[in-house]
């Protein structure tokens, strides 16, 4: 697995987690 595939995936989780706390303090 490239290692730049795995860094994607990292950060798309990150994000995805950040993305989830955003909107539950907005709500």
């Amino acid at each position: 697995m490239p290692k730049r595939q795995i860094t994607g995936t990292v950060i798309k989780k990150a994000g995805d987690k950040t993305a989830t706390v955003l909107v539950e303090r907005r709500v």
